[in-house]
């Protein structure tokens, strides 16, 4: 919520003037809405602000559910008999004393990671590069003032999981974590995302990876199967794609939407940004099929091109079509080396999704189309 309000009360020619009014027309409004609405806390329960990159939602959590047993686990989500994994919790939380003490022991390993002297040291590092000579005249400029950014993005989002492991397992409780026995199931699977999310990010950092991607999807043009069905699962993939963005609070910008015909495939490109965008994005690039069974006894498979490139440390330009041309040019640096096939889905007769690069399958199809695909084990 405070990333938004910052994006959304900050301009270059006015600075931080806008902020008061985002902040009236974003946070003081939902809150009246909540009121207005006769929203009020009760019992242990507290307010939980956040935002979905479109606007800032309010609303009432409680940390321990009244009269709620603990669900068993959906075996058809993880691995029988594995370990628990950020990717499950993520996935699927019970909201048990076992996940919130792996959840404690994983948060821990990240706070030591990130404040450590390491970290300390890589930054100021980087910083003092800025008062070099000819810095801000150089082109390396951007690549080291991204790496400050997203090392202090990463540092806000460890302050952002603090604060939700501290609503887990109470500000001012006494009680141990393993006495208790129920957590807010759905608070102990944002706080695994975030968990998750931040780990990525900081694999990144240390292995210098691309922080950020364009997303293109093409729709197939073969033989035997018409140009719109082909056109309708791209279409269906964006659908997926930015569900995962939503859910992730990945930063989704639209760039070029171009619709189908008999001779032009549709074709749909997007700047992603957020934490370890280009990573978890990096295994769909290739052709995802979508199989539909025929009366003979085989399949239709319909299928989309899914391609993924970092995206240039360079501040993007206004111009769209300046972004496209940019995308283009480094689309055509990477090359069409991966055409492999990642993933096959199928409705019929029985559900069930193979990713062939991440190594998994699943019939729950509709949990992958939700955005879910890159935490399915």
């Amino acid at each position: 919520a405070i990333e938004f309000l910052l994006d959304k009360g900050f301009t270059h020619d006015l600075g931080a003037r806008p902020l008061k009014r985002a902040i009236e027309r974003y946070l003081l409004s939902s809150l009246a809405l909540t009121i207005v609405n006769h929203q009020f806390p009760a019992g242990d329960q507290f307010l939980f602000v956040r935002s979905d990159g479109k606007q800032i939602e309010v609303e009432f959590v409680d940390p321990e559910p009244p009269g709620k047993a603990v669900a068993e686990p959906d075996v058809s989500l993880a691995t029988v008999g594995s370990d628990l994994g950020l990717e499950e919790i993520a996935l699927d939380a019970q909201g048990t004393a076992a996940e919130v003490e792996f959840l404690e022991d994983c948060f821990e390993q990240l706070v030591a990671e990130i404040e450590s002297d390491d970290w300390q040291a890589k930054k100021n590092a980087t910083l003092l590069q800025t008062s070099s000579r000819g810095f801000w005249e150089s082109a390396t400029r951007f690549s080291v003032l991204g790496a400050v950014e997203y090392m202090d993005r990463i540092e806000a989002g460890l302050r952002a999981g603090e604060s939700l492991l501290r609503r887990i397992i109470g500000f001012n409780s006494t009680e141990k974590t393993k006495d208790r026995q129920r957590f807010s199931a759905d608070l102990v699977r944002r706080l695994a995302q975030q968990i998750y999310l931040l780990e990525v990010a900081c694999d990144d950092l240390a292995d210098n990876r691309p922080r950020d991607a364009f997303l293109q999807i093409e729709g197939g043009r073969d033989a035997g199967v018409e140009p719109h069905e082909n056109d309708e699962f791209a279409q269906r993939l964006v659908r997926m794609y930015e569900q995962w963005a939503a859910n992730r609070k990945m930063k989704l910008e639209v760039i070029e939407r171009v619709n189908g015909n008999d001779r032009q495939p549709f074709r749909w490109l997007a700047a992603v940004s957020g934490y370890g965008a280009f990573s978890l994005l990096l295994p769909e690039a290739g052709f995802h099929v979508f199989e539909a069974p025929r009366k003979e006894g085989n399949f239709l498979r319909y299928k989309a091109r899914v391609r993924v490139v970092a995206t240039p440390d360079e501040p993007s330009s206004k111009d769209a079509n300046q972004v496209i041309k940019l995308a283009t040019q480094s689309f055509d640096r990477v090359g069409d080396a991966k055409l492999v096939i990642v993933r096959r889905y199928r409705e019929s007769p029985s559900p069930l999704v193979r990713d062939g690069v991440r190594q998994w399958r699943t019939g729950r199809i509709d949990r992958v189309f939700s955005g879910d695909f890159d935490l399915i084990r």
